[in-house]
């Protein structure tokens, strides 16, 4: 008898242990980053293990209609750069949409699935700037605490290998923020290829936001930094900017 209620201790245990699954923990994840709108101004330093540091100045638009996001950004700084910008558009059933206009070119380029792994800001991909846990088959480690906080820790491997540069993703979701604080991203060969670190939180009107952000790549000895300087949510956006028209013109 006393064996049987040992295990049943040890079942209840293990549920209050596990209260939520990975899925629905990658769901909170992606809840927390979405909103109705969000625009930002973010400062970019790209460090290359050799060189001179570079660095970015662009501005962000986000909405999110019947649960997918469409995102601009706008190059602002240096002159090299300046209204260089990108639209990318999240679909339900097939590959997100991406284009981006490079005015040296004069022209609008759509990005395709195959070139999701090539860089756009430094060590961060285009396929880094969709939301974490999309199209994965996602499983729960274990808890951990990380920086002092305490965490979920998720492995999601991609549904179709094919249509990604990483071969599996381990994130720290931070319990009460919901919010990733670490990201390890793994090549296709299954070795530590890029590391996202939070390094900055703060609570803007009410939502917890990640405000300083590190990607590190491992293998290459580079990080991209990325600080926002502006953060505002809630605030109307035109539907004009998330247009292949407001690529090439600049204007809603």
């Amino acid at each position: 008898m006393k064996k049987y209620f040992l295990i049943a201790i040890i079942l209840i245990h293990t549920s209050l242990l596990w209260a939520y699954s990975a899925d629905e923990i990658m769901d909170r994840v992606e809840e927390q980053n979405r909103h109705s709108s969000t625009q930002s101004r973010i400062a970019a330093t790209i460090a290359e293990k050799s060189g001179v540091p570079s660095e970015r100045l662009i501005d962000q638009y986000s909405i999110t209609e019947k649960g997918l996001s469409k995102t601009v950004v706008v190059f602002q700084k240096p002159a090299s750069v300046r209204n260089t910008r990108f639209l990318m558009i999240e679909n339900e059933d097939r590959d997100d949409d991406r284009w981006i206009f490079l005015p040296a070119l004069k022209k609008i380029r759509r990005i395709a699935a195959s070139e999701g792994d090539s860089s756009f800001i430094g060590e961060i991909s285009y396929d880094d700037m969709a939301l974490v846990g999309k199209e994965r088959e996602n499983t729960l480690l274990r808890e951990d605490r990380v920086n002092g906080e305490d965490v979920y820790v998720i492995e999601s491997i991609p549904v179709d290998s094919s249509k990604s540069e990483y071969s599996r993703v381990v994130t720290y979701v931070v319990k009460d923020t919901w919010l990733p604080v670490r990201i390890e991203m793994f090549d296709r060969q299954n070795t530590l290829l890029k590391v996202m670190e939070t390094l900055e939180f703060k609570e803007i009107q009410g939502i917890w936001s990640a405000t300083k952000i590190q990607m590190a790549n491992v293998q290459k000895g580079n990080v991209t930094t990325l600080e926002f300087q502006i953060l505002e949510y809630g605030k109307p956006i035109p539907p004009g900017v998330f247009t292949t028209k407001f690529l090439e013109t600049g204007r809603p």
